[in-house]
C-alpha cells in the first residue's frame, strides 16, 4: 500500500476530463517520433509484455529525481515489460534532455500532447507512470516512486486492481481539495481512510500535516504522530514528520530533543540514519541545534560499529570528529577524523576529510601556542 502524504507538491497538473482509467483497454500511442528504441505498438505486445509508459517534461525536478527510479525499474523487470520515456516537450528538448541516457530506456517525443492527453487525467502530474498488462489493460496509473512496488506486485500475483483504484480514487480526491484548499475536507477524508487503514503511517503523517501546517492545530497533529510511533515505532517517516512540524514555526522547540532521544534508542541499529541527522544538523545555521543532541546521535551511531563497509565508517568518523572539535576536544578531534582520512581514502570524500583534519591540527598548534603565551605572561 502507498504510505500517503497529505501537502505533498501537486505541481504541474496534466490531463484531461476523460482520460484513460484502471481496467480499459490501453489505447494506441499517438507520439511524433521515437527515439533510441524501434517503434512499436501496444497492440503488438498484448500477451507477450507488459507496457510502462514514462510521462515526463523539461524544467520539472521531480521528473529529473525520477530518472534513477525509472532506470532502475527497467533494469529489474526489463524481461518482462517494455519501457517508454513519453516526453511532452518538442523534439529538440527531449533529444537535448540532459538526463535523458540515464533513464536507460526508448523515448518518444509527444510535441501535440496527444498521448499525454489519451492517458493523463487531470490530476495526474508530471512525472505519471502507465502500467499496460499483458491483456493490454491498464493495470495502474500514478506516481513513478510507487512504479517499482506495484510491478513487483503484478509480477508476482499479489496486485489487486480493485484495491490500486480505491486508493487511486482517494489520492485523486486529495489532489482536487488540496488544490481547492478545501482543507478541512481534506482532513476528513483521510480520517475516514485512517479508520479502515490505522496503522498506514503515510495516513497519519497527511493528516498531522494538515492539522499543522493549514489548519493551526499543531498539537492535535503531534498527537496522531504520538499515537502512531507507539503503533509504528520502526517507522523513521513517522520521526520525520514530527521533527518537520516542530521545526515549522523556524524557531528551537526544545520538545525536539525527546523525539531525537527516541530515534536513538529505536534505530540504533541503523548508525547511517543517525549520521545522516547529525550531518543535517551541522550544516544549520548556528543555534539551530543542541550540539549535545548532535553529539548523541554521532556517539551513539559511532558505538554500534554496524558500518557495511569503510566510506560509512569514514563519513560516521568524520561527523563525530565535528563534534568533539566544535565540544572543545580537539586532541579527540584530530584522533579520529586522522582514522576517519585512512577510510575514505581514495574516495570522492577524502578532499575534505583531509581538509577537516588540517583544521583540526591547526586548531590544537594555535590553542596550545596561545597557552604558551599566556604561561610567559
Amino acid at each position: 500500500m502507498i504510505k500517503f502524504s497529505v501537502l505533498v507538491s501537486t505541481l504541474l497538473l496534466i490531463g484531461t476530463i476523460g482520460a484513460a482509467e484502471f481496467g480499459q483497454q490501453a489505447p494506441e500511442l499517438e507520439v511524433a517520433r521515437f527515439i533510441g528504441g524501434k517503434r512499436f505498438r501496444i497492440a503488438d505486445m498484448i500477451g507477450k509484455k507488459m507496457v510502462v509508459l514514462h510521462f515526463w517534461t523539461r524544467d520539472c525536478v521531480p521528473c529529473d529525481k525520477a530518472v534513477p527510479l525509472i532506470a532502475d525499474a527497467a533494469r529489474q523487470f526489463g524481461n518482462s515489460a517494455v519501457f517508454l520515456a513519453i516526453g511532452d516537450s518538442d523534439e529538440k528538448s527531449v533529444e537535448e534532455y540532459p538526463h535523458l541516457a540515464s533513464m536507460k530506456i526508448p523515448a518518444a517525443v509527444d510535441s501535440m500532447a496527444r498521448t499525454a492527453d489519451t492517458y493523463l487525467r487531470e490530476t495526474d502530474s508530471f512525472p505519471t507512470d502507465v502500467v499496460i498488462g499483458r491483456d493490454g489493460r491498464i493495470a495502474w496509473i500514478g506516481p513513478t516512486a510507487e512504479l517499482h512496488r506495484v510491478l513487483t506486485e503484478i509480477s508476482s500475483g499479489q496486485y489487486n486492481i480493485r484495491t490500486a483504484m480505491e486508493l487511486d480514487q482517494f489520492n485523486r480526491k486529495m489532489v482536487t481539495l488540496l488544490k481547492n484548499q478545501d482543507f478541512e475536507e481534506a482532513l476528513t477524508t483521510v480520517q475516514e481512510r485512517r479508520k479502515k487503514f490505522p496503522d498506514d503511517p503515510g495516513l497519519a503523517i497527511g493528516a498531522a500535516n494538515l492539522l499543522a501546517g493549514k489548519l493551526n492545530r499543531t498539537d492535535d497533529g503531534l498527537k496522531i504522530l504520538d499515537d502512531s510511533i507507539k503503533r509504528n515505532p520502526q517507522e523513521f517517516p513517522l520521526y520525520n514528520a514530527k521533527l518537520r512540524i516542530l521545526h515549522f514555526r523556524g524557531k528551537p522547540d526544545p520538545r525536539v530533543i525527546p523525539v531525537y532521544q527516541s530515534i536513538i534508542r529505536n534505530f540504533a541499529g541503523q548508525p547511517m540514519l543517525l549520521v545522516q541527522l547529525a550531518h543535517n544538523m551541522q550544516k544549520a545555521p548556528p543555534g539551530t541545534y543542541p550540539l549535545l543532541t548532535r553529539y548523541e546521535l554521532a556517539s551513539a551511531a559511532w558505538k554500534s560499529g554496524k558500518f557495511s563497509n569503510d566510506l560509512d565508517r569514514g563519513r560516521a568518523a568524520t561527523v563525530l570528529a565535528r563534534c568533539y572539535y566544535e565540544c572543545g576536544m580537539v586532541d579527540k578531534a584530530v584522533q579520529l577524523q586522522n582514522k576517519a582520512l585512512m577510510w575514505l581514502h581514495n574516495t570522492p570524500e577524502e578532499k575534505r576529510a583531509s581538509h577537516n583534519l588540517a583544521i583540526y591540527r591547526d586548531a590544537r598548534k594555535t590553542a596550545s601556542a596561545i597557552q604558551q603565551q599566556e604561561v610567559e605572561k
